[in-house]
């Protein structure tokens, strides 16, 4: 028995019965469980195009050793970075159980060999780490709540020292904007101001960059990375450079004024 599934950008084919799912010219094998999570996460093109959003950061960092997730309810996000960065490690962090325990199948009954799955409060996690990661992706804010440790200075701090020398942290933000406000600014002002905002297709999300030790923007370089990602993984990355770079030449003309 297959159904299709159309989305946004792919068409997904569920076997149900060889339990395959097709994303682009991939095959990811999943079990009775987490085959069908990841086809739900396929039939919501807000998940996929917050998941496309957030793999803007590889437009400013073309070869990652290492990828922190923070947050495990986009099956989006592990596929596009495992497969745009076969050779990076990609760690992945849930406090959820039944989440963490999907998605350590998923990563346990696919190709996804460089994806580690780890129970961790990111907090914790984070305030223990210097120096270690290349890029730090937040998914983490809901739409109804903010977690208490997301709206402290403490959490953005460990993000900061987290980054190797040369980083970025991509943040998801849904839901009411006047929620997250404080964590925005909690974001952009520990970045010293070295940030961009862009918003998903169809608008529903907000997409914050905040850079560490990065120049901003070189729009050749970057237009070169996202064309060979769009070779690699299919992500049409342009519609999130071209908010960038307006971004920049509105900050420049309001130098200017």
């Amino acid at each position: 028995m297959t159904f299709v599934i159309v989305g946004v950008c792919y068409i997904v084919v569920v076997e149900i019965q060889t339990q395959y799912v097709y994303v682009g010219n991939y095959s990811f094998h999943y079990s009775n469980r987490s085959w069908y999570s990841i086809a739900m996460n396929l039939i919501n093109p807000q998940i996929q195009a917050c998941a496309e959003a957030m793999m803007s950061f590889s437009l400013f960092i073309s070869e990652p050793k290492d990828i922190l997730i923070v947050g495990g309810n986009n099956s989006f996000l592990p596929i596009f970075c495992t497969q745009c960065f076969p050779d990076a490690i990609v760690t992945m962090l849930e406090v959820d159980k039944n989440t963490l325990a999907m998605r350590n199948e998923e990563a346990a009954s696919s190709n996804l060999d460089n994806l580690r799955v780890i129970n961790a409060d990111a907090g914790i996690y984070l305030s223990h780490k210097s120096n270690a990661v290349d890029a730090i992706l937040l998914d983490v804010y809901s739409k109804k709540t903010v977690s208490a440790p997301l709206r402290r200075q403490f959490f953005y701090d460990g993000c900061h020292l987290a980054l190797r020398e040369k980083g970025i942290v991509v943040a998801n933000f849904t839901g009411d904007l006047k929620r997250t406000a404080a964590c925005r600014v909690y974001l952009r002002d520990t970045f010293e101001r070295q940030a961009y905002r862009m918003l998903t297709k169809g608008g529903s999300n907000l997409i914050s960059l905040a850079l560490k030790g990065m120049p901003m923007l070189d729009l050749l370089d970057m237009k070169k990375r996202a064309q060979e990602v769009q070779k690699k993984i299919g992500l049409d990355l342009f519609f999130y450079l071209e908010q960038m770079q307006q971004l920049c030449q509105q900050s420049q003309l309001q130098n200017v004024q």
